[in-house]
């Protein structure tokens, strides 16, 4: 049906531009389906009436040149346009739902690949890469990996950017390192598509997000030793020194007016996060920090010090290293104390 009624000469941008309550056009829905044949019509007759309005502003004798039709083709249909309710474009449907063929369909009409999606009612936005890895966390199967990674080389061909920071300050690593350690191969492969297109080397990942966490950090948290050692080799930075550590955070206050409330001994744990791997007696994302660099075994972070009760005296600290902080659990376990996170340790 669609055929005849795109042939139509009734159908012009008006019809293209028509939207449901929710502000989703037809390019929308069809982008949300992965029926790549309607959006190849959609994409064709917005071209064919740009072409058209292009020949028609001309001076007489003059060629239409390539530029004069794109511009006209925005004005036929903005095909980054985002519905009302969600506040997303077609490209970023076809990417969430995983519609490889519709994607680049897509990206060869010029749709922007570097396009966010900004809610900006509840004040969030996302990259196009970070909704790649939604869709890869739900779906996980070998058979979607091949599909994601078609989606991943597509995008970044056409532009998308690994250093794209969300309303909170989170780059696509920190939610692969968020990923369940089954997904592991995602994020390798985030990370050799990258490096393949920047010299060898991924980048942006030692970001740091509104709350002062690394991708490496977040990884830690979640206890996925997979993402560690993944990032590591990629060229994360595994403890930053002090000064580095300051320079990032002043540099981050004079940049933003986001006001950041860590105390002491999680700042310590943010810039060093073997650190937080052993007050949670983590032992596999300690290993994998420890086979990546020996050394950091010996990492010194400065923690408040603890008074004969065990209470933190927040005025005083104290250099520690991870066997420091696992004999200080080791403590707290045999005097029957809750030590947080470990009660089913």
């Amino acid at each position: 049906v669609y055929p005849i009624l795109l042939a139509h000469s009734a159908a012009d941008a008006d019809f293209l531009q028509a939207r449901l309550v929710d502000g989703r056009t037809a390019l929308h829905l069809a982008a949300m389906r992965g029926d790549e044949d309607l959006v190849t019509h959609i994409l064709d007759k917005r071209q064919t009436l740009a072409r058209f309005a292009a020949e028609k502003g001309k001076e007489e004798d003059f060629l239409v040149d390539n530029a004069a039709i794109t511009a006209a083709a925005v004005e036929i249909l903005d095909i980054d346009g985002a519905d009302w309710e969600v506040k997303i474009n077609p490209l970023q449907y076809a990417v969430a739902f995983g519609h490889v063929g519709v994607v680049r369909l897509l990206l060869q009409h010029n749709s922007s690949a570097r396009k966010v999606a900004v809610h900006k009612d509840r004040n969030e936005s996302l990259s196009v890469l970070s909704l790649l890895v939604f869709h890869a966390r739900e779906s996980g199967s070998e058979v979607d990996l091949d599909i994601t990674q078609q989606i991943l080389e597509a995008l970044l061909d056409a532009g998308a950017q690994t250093t794209q920071v969300d309303t909170s300050g989170r780059t696509c690593w920190h939610e692969l390192a968020a990923n369940p350690p089954a997904m592991h191969k995602i994020l390798e492969m985030f990370l050799r598509q990258d490096a393949a297109r920047n010299g060898g080397s991924a980048r942006a990942l030692d970001v740091l997000d509104h709350q002062l966490c690394t991708p490496l950090y977040t990884a830690t948290v979640c206890g996925n030793a997979c993402a560690i050692k993944a990032l590591l080799g990629a060229g994360a930075t595994a403890c930053f020194s002090e000064e580095d550590w300051s320079a990032r955070l002043r540099r981050i206050r004079e940049a933003s007016s986001t006001r950041y409330h860590s105390g002491m001994s999680n700042q310590e744990m943010l810039r060093c996060p073997i650190a937080l791997a052993a007050q949670n007696a983590d032992w596999p994302c300690l290993e994998a920090f420890v086979s990546h660099d020996r050394t950091l075994a010996n990492a010194v972070i400065f923690m408040p010090r603890q008074n004969v009760h065990g209470i933190q005296q927040r005025d005083a600290k104290e250099p520690l290293k991870p066997l420091d902080l696992l004999e200080r659990l080791r403590k707290q376990l045999t005097e029957g104390k809750n030590f947080p996170g470990m009660a089913e340790r």
